[in-house]
């Protein structure tokens, strides 16, 4: 992917950084989606254990090699409308097949034997299920069917786009050709275990059209949403949210593949010079300064500092706090956030850090510190690091209590 002429813009938050398995926190994308709700499907229905009246129809059935229903409506007492019902839910799995007289029916052998042996048939049921179509990722997910995504269908419904994303290569297609081939090749993704089919090829984009066939749309409405990518023991996971006026709960969206990999390639932004992140100088890094702003995923970036820059930035704050950026492109329409740090790029910078580092370890503790706990701080720090250097920074720091504590017993003669 080329990389945008445009600059990325690095700012400074004081929000919450990415988590430990995030590698991608999105705050802000244009991201096309077509929605196709409530489109008519077939489901599987598993009746287990199978009612007595079943096992009556499926033991006269196979016993006669044909079942008529009024004559079972006979023997039995039975209403023949739910004797009706029930072989019709039969010929529309298989089980049973039709015959052109009325009412008679001839029994799948196999199939009927098995559903009496295991006490279990697998019958049809008609349902309805939201798809959601990403043109720029080519992803069609199934939408299962919570609160949360219910609240997302209805404010994506009636949310304004901000863009349009063109569909080429499926627009004018009819929707129902367009899902019954994305289904014959298995590339929707989200479908439950209960999913059979797509019950037929007449479905419409827009339900209240009562059947009318329409063509695919030439382009796709655009919308603003947020996003977070996280992966553990690989396995990704995504939550987004729309980010429309109504504000519904975040979906999780973890099957669409292409758009994780789209936006994660997205938001990889290599290296920036000093001079074109302002930020930096902001905290004191100087900007004669030989170093870059290198992101080694969306989520984490580093500066790497030599002696004289640390001195700089230490002048400024801690040399081991943790910074929160953002990070707006506005040419690919994204604005991701990431955590960044300083490390170390000669050997009398990580002297720097190490005090750094046993500095802020001894404000850590639960309980004020005292000279053996700088002691201890400034021997697992190494590098020359000595008990002066440590009481010196927290003095420069402003933790005037801390080097107090530290000090009172030898300052003030306390026992």
């Amino acid at each position: 992917m080329s990389t945008p002429s445009v600059q990325p813009i690095v700012s400074l938050l004081s929000e919450d950084r990415p988590g430990p398995h995030d590698v991608l926190v999105a705050d802000e994308a244009l991201l096309p989606m077509l929605l196709f709700p409530d489109v008519a499907v077939v489901l599987r229905d598993v009746r287990d254990p199978i009612s007595i009246l079943q096992r009556f129809l499926l033991q006269a059935a196979v016993d006669g090699r044909t079942l008529n229903l009024h004559e079972a409506q006979q023997a039995t007492s039975i209403p023949i409308f739910a004797l009706r019902r029930l072989s019709r839910e039969f010929a529309q799995s298989g089980v049973f097949v039709s015959q052109e007289t009325p009412d008679q029916f001839t029994p799948n052998d196999e199939l009927c034997r098995r559903a009496l042996a295991t006490d279990r048939v697998e019958l049809e049921k008609s349902g309805r299920m939201h798809f959601l179509f990403l043109p720029e990722s080519n992803d069609l997910i199934a939408l299962s069917n919570d609160e949360a995504i219910r609240r997302f269908v209805a404010a994506l419904q009636t949310c304004v786009p901000d863009a349009g994303y063109p569909t080429t290569g499926v627009e004018g297609r009819g929707l129902g050709e367009f899902l019954q081939s994305r289904q014959d090749c298995s590339t929707i993704t989200g479908l439950p275990s209960d999913f059979l089919r797509i019950e037929h090829a007449g479905t419409v984009l827009n339900s209240s059209e009562g059947g009318t066939r329409q063509p695919m749309p030439a382009s796709a409405p655009a919308f603003r949403v947020a996003f977070t990518v996280t992966t553990e023991k690989g396995h990704a996971r995504c939550r987004l949210k729309l980010l429309s006026p109504r504000r519904p709960a975040p979906i999780e969206l973890s099957n669409a593949k292409g758009m994780i990999a789209m936006m994660t390639e997205r938001g990889i932004v290599s290296r920036l010079p000093i001079g074109s992140v302002p930020m930096l100088v902001e905290i004191g890094v100087p900007l004669a300064a030989r170093t870059e702003l290198v992101f080694g995923s969306p989520v984490g970036a580093t500066v790497s500092l030599d002696a004289w820059s640390a001195r700089e930035v230490s002048a400024h704050g801690w040399l081991t706090h943790q910074y929160v950026v953002r990070v707006q492109q506005a040419a690919l329409a994204l604005t991701t956030r990431a955590q960044m740090c300083f490390v170390a790029a000669d050997e009398d910078a990580h002297r720097l850090f190490a005090i750094d580092e046993a500095a802020q370890s001894l404000l850590r503790l639960k309980t004020p510190p005292s000279t053996q706990s700088l002691r201890d701080a400034a021997k697992h720090a190494g590098r020359g690091v000595c008990d002066a250097d440590v009481t010196e920074r927290l003095w420069l720091r402003r933790e005037f209590a801390s080097v107090h504590s530290i000090r009172a017993q030898e300052d003030l003669f306390h026992v």
